[in-house]
């Protein structure tokens, strides 16, 4: 099957804020279809794994509470997939868990990270998009100055005072093979209420879930990189971007992540 390429029409513009040649605070810009501009500050925006769901919420059901299965496929709306990319190649790659060769994606899919700023990242050096992830494999190493590799303007910080670290804050997939064109019979996550990374393992609480009009009973999900390299996409024409905040080691960032659905089989369930 063709890859699936992705244009993004209405991407959120992120903008740092300098005071001393460092970043001292974050703003979001959105422009609608009028050319009309909204501006946020990146502080008032709720947590990432709050705010990523832009698919309508199914109203709650009054049918009894379903399980998900140990091994049953689960399709992952858009945003929830995000926050594992986020996870599981956002923050292996900034904590340096990934050797470039390993397969993160399923083959076939590219993903970018793009600059915070069009210049000089807040160690000042100078900042490109980088091609993450290409044909599903690890490319690019990500540096600051601390970690002893090249840096790889990537480094951003939370506030004035505050020492730049390797943040992949704007991720994107750009292309994917799409999967399945039907989800029926499938799991559906459409939410989820928070997310964190172990060390190349993700853990992600389930918000809102269903199959079919069942609600399912809440659950925590468990995803290695290696169930994310195993996934498939979803149909294409499906990719949504998620925008709120990340909080690492206590310092709060805005992150932007654009993903189509993914479909997962084989990950961790626990009771939530």
């Amino acid at each position: 099957m063709p890859r699936a390429s992705v244009h993004h029409t209405s991407i959120p513009e992120l903008r740092g804020i300098e005071f001393d040649h460092r970043t001292a605070r974050w703003e979001l810009s959105w422009r609608n279809d009028l050319g009309q501009t909204t501006t946020r500050a990146a502080d008032s925006l709720p947590d990432l794994v709050a705010s990523i769901d832009r698919n309508p919420i199914v109203a709650a059901s009054s049918e009894p509470m379903d399980t998900v299965r140990a091994g049953e496929p689960i399709l992952l709306a858009p945003g929830v997939a995000g926050i594992l990319l986020h996870e599981l190649i956002g923050h292996a790659a900034e904590q340096g868990d990934l050797s470039v060769g390993t397969r993160v994606l399923p083959p076939g899919t590219d993903l970018r990270s793009l600059p915070a700023r069009p210049d000089l990242d807040d160690e000042g050096v100078p900042v490109q998009a980088h091609d993450l992830v290409v044909d599903g494999e690890y490319a690019i190493p990500v540096h600051d100055r601390a970690s002893g590799g090249p840096p790889s303007g990537d480094a951003w910080c939370a506030a004035h005072g505050v020492a730049p670290k390797a943040r992949l804050i704007r991720l994107t997939v750009t292309s994917y093979i799409p999967g399945r064109s039907t989800s029926d019979g499938l799991v559906h996550v459409l939410r989820s209420t928070g997310g964190a990374y172990f060390h190349g393992f993700a853990m992600v609480n389930v918000a809102l879930a269903r199959r079919g009009t069942r609600p399912i009973a809440a659950v925590r999900l468990g995803v290695s990189i290696a169930d994310l390299a195993r996934g498939q996409w979803g149909p294409a024409g499906q990719v949504q971007i998620a925008d709120g905040v990340c909080v690492k080691d206590g310092e709060a960032l805005p992150s932007i992540i654009a993903s189509p659905p993914l479909i997962l089989e084989g990950a961790s369930l626990w009771p939530a």
